[in-house]
């Protein structure tokens, strides 16, 4: 920007710049940044839009895979019925609806909620064994396609019929059947129906309503069943669909989306067509539903880069005034950081400090119990008692200052404590990591302090994420253990423990690395580390009394064992938790939990 003409001292006139020219160079930054931004947002709507389409896709495959061998299951189920019904007629010969005969289908009937009925059909197309009768009508089936092939010179061994309306009045069904007999010895043909309300019902029951229809086709392209029933008619075909025109002479199974312009609105097909046999099990997901998060999500992200370039150009003339505001939260850090140091210090000091009043108070008190009969000396006695009740709860307050506070030990069912940290973990863990709680059967209490057990597995688990290269899993289970399985030292040997163990499937530890990984300073992450976290968890349970214990192998993953005291409560007697009193909680120390690495061979 270019502030007035003025005279340069030669009689001539020069252009100066404003003291804040520097402010178009900002703009062009500014904008230049807000750009990339908008480029930015752009490929992360994309890749969200595509991550979207990508979970419904591995959604649908799952439920598909799920139907199409459940529906394998059971036509193999009823085939190997049929197949032994077809057997036991190749040997013997009962009479036309031989009551022996028709207890014996009754009780495979009875074994196959899916099946309606089973049926054996003579040479002449007539019924010659029902499972329904004297229910059934007696009607000749000479005229169905699934009796007719196989009259044919070589008929299919097994075979699904389409949909058809049942003779008896039984709604739609379809048919499962077997030749008996072979060559010039055809003695007819068993048949199973098949009610196709049994499969909306087992649509139903997997309770996807509002995500989308599942479907079952013949692969001729007729409906047989569905759920929840918004589709189509069963028994009609939809053979037009790119679903048989297109995907399934393509591939068995997959993935597509269907445009909106060939369905009412744009859809995404998962399908799988069962082997062997003419059955297609398919869902289809409205994408204009599942993509709704997403689309205001696109919409809320141009509002937003919307009104980021108006507060760019608008918020300019205050940007000496945010950048400074930026230099004081600068500052008020740096503050707090000074302030962080000086409690450390004074948590430190306090300590020392404490265990001198400590001396103090003993010495007095050993001086009282000596005894003496001038009163002036007893005076002087309660003045300096009073003076290390005082410099107690000064020292108290330092303390607090500091943060070294007392643990607040309870009895914990680590079952019931771990998951109430789950989201912090899943959060410590990142995208790429997944975090599986696995609980043990039966866990006992133990000696806990809550706060310091939720540090200690968040320091775990971002250890472990860090340990892991792209992808991985990162499992935390709970147990009672025998501390003897850990190999740990032979004073913890004696002590039941109730462990929780936080275990990776990264690069593993190296021997060395592992006899040091407990150490205060000791890294392998550079300057990115500080070397406390392991050193923090092995402290906590020192004061605890607890243990830790190390297992790890190269380019397997490594596992963190903690191990709590038992509590001797009896756990039908304690809901959650149950605290133990002040006087035994707070502040114990136990020297016989040690802080080396404890790490098994191997």
């Amino acid at each position: 920007m270019l502030k007035p003409l003025h005279r340069d001292g030669k009689g001539g006139f020069r252009f100066g710049l404003a003291p804040w020219s520097s402010a178009g160079s900002i703009l062009a930054a500014a904008i230049a940044l807000w750009l990339a931004l908008v480029a930015v947002t752009a490929l992360l709507l994309w890749n969200k839009r595509q991550g979207d389409i990508q979970d419904a896709k591995l959604r649908g495959a799952a439920i598909t895979a799920l139907l199409q061998a459940h529906t394998a299951s059971t036509l193999n189920a009823i085939d190997n019925a049929l197949l032994d019904l077809a057997r036991t007629l190749e040997r013997e010969r009962p009479g036309r609806h031989d009551r022996r005969f028709r207890d014996e289908m009754d009780r495979r009937v009875s074994t196959m909620p899916y099946v309606h009925a089973l049926y054996v059909i003579g040479p002449d197309g007539e019924i010659q064994h029902d499972s329904n009768y004297p229910r059934a009508p007696e009607v000749s089936l000479a005229d169905q396609h699934y009796f007719r092939q196989y009259l044919q010179a070589d008929p299919p061994e097994t075979a699904v019929s389409g949909p058809l309306w049942s003779r008896s009045g039984s709604g739609w069904v379809v048919t499962v059947t077997r030749r008996i007999g072979s060559g010039a010895g055809f003695r007819g043909v068993s048949v199973a129906s098949i009610q196709l309300e049994y499969f909306s019902r087992l649509y139903e029951e997997v309770g996807l309503r509002e995500e989308g229809d599942i479907l079952l086709f013949h692969r001729n392209g007729k409906l047989l069943a569905q759920y929840p029933g918004t589709f189509g008619r069963v028994g009609e075909s939809y053979a037009h669909l790119p679903l048989f025109k297109d995907y399934l002479t393509q591939a068995g199974w997959g993935a597509a989306l269907t445009p909106a312009a060939v369905a009412s609105y744009p859809r995404l097909v998962n399908y799988a067509a069962l082997e062997g046999v003419p059955l297609v099990v398919a869902r289809m997901q409205n994408m204009t539903k599942q993509l709704a998060a997403w689309q205001t999500l696109a919409i809320a992200s141009g509002v937003g880069l919307s009104l980021l370039l108006a507060a760019i150009l608008f918020g300019l003339r205050r940007y000496m005034h945010a950048r400074l505001e930026r230099r004081r939260r600068q500052d008020r850090i740096l503050q707090m950081e000074k302030m962080e140091a000086l409690g450390q210090l004074t948590g430190s000091l306090a300590h020392d400090f404490r265990n001198i009043l400590g001396i103090l108070a003993t010495n007095i008190a050993l001086i009282r119990r000596l005894g003496t009969g001038d009163a002036r000396i007893q005076a002087a006695l309660d003045r300096a008692v009073r003076a290390v009740d005082n410099g107690a709860a000064i020292t108290q307050r330092l303390m607090s200052f500091g943060r070294k506070r007392h643990l607040q030990v309870a009895c914990w069912d680590l079952n019931a404590a771990v998951p109430a940290v789950l989201p912090l973990l899943e959060n410590a863990a990142g995208s790429q990591c997944k975090v599986v709680f696995e609980p043990g059967k039966g866990s006992h209490l133990c000696r806990l302090d809550r706060t310091q057990l939720d540090t200690a597995l968040i320091n775990l688990v971002v250890n472990a994420r860090h340990a892991i290269e792209g992808q991985g899993l990162i499992t935390v289970q709970t147990s009672n253990i025998a501390t003897s399985d850990l190999h740990l030292p032979a004073d913890v040997l004696r002590k039941q423990s109730v462990c929780v163990t936080v275990r990776d499937n990264g690069k593993g530890m190296t021997q060395e690395v592992r006899q040091h990984a407990l150490e205060p300073f000791f890294t392998t992450k550079g300057e990115e580390g500080t070397g406390l976290g392991l050193a923090q968890v092995c402290a906590f349970m020192q004061q605890l009394g607890g243990d830790i214990a190390i297992e790890s192998q190269v380019g397997v993953g490594t596992a963190v064992h903690l191990c709590f005291p038992a509590c001797a409560l009896d756990a039908e007697s304690a809901e959650g938790a149950a605290p133990q009193s002040q006087n035994e909680t707070r502040g114990k120390q136990h020297p016989a939990a040690g802080c080396g690495p404890h790490l098994p061979a191997g």
